[in-house]
């Protein structure tokens, strides 16, 4: 597919590769070992967010919002996208699949 490694901020149970060649950005892969905890959280909030798509389209605003106001500020960005991260897992997490 392309991908070359980029980094590992664990390396015992994340890896992240980037496209190689490209100047792409917006999305890199993350490898995790398949039923750890980071597996199981990125689903359940993967699965909310395509269950409720209200909560995905608040998600999606508010990180347009935060790219724009920190154009350049990656850890800014990342701080701000934290809080709602959180706050949808929250409710992810109390919904964990129910109809």
């Amino acid at each position: 597919l392309d991908y070359r490694f980029y980094k590992a901020p664990n390396p015992e149970w994340r890896v992240y590769l980037k496209p190689y060649g490209r100047d792409v950005r917006g999305y890199h892969l993350h490898i995790v070992p398949v039923y750890s905890d980071h597996w199981r959280t990125h689903l359940l909030f993967r699965d909310y967010l395509r269950t409720h798509p209200e909560a995905a389209t608040s998600y999606a605003v508010e990180k347009a919002r935060l790219a724009k106001e920190y154009s350049g500020r990656r850890g800014s960005y990342q701080v701000g996208k934290k809080k709602i991260v959180e706050a949808l897992m929250a409710r992810a997490e109390a919904w964990q699949g129910k109809p």
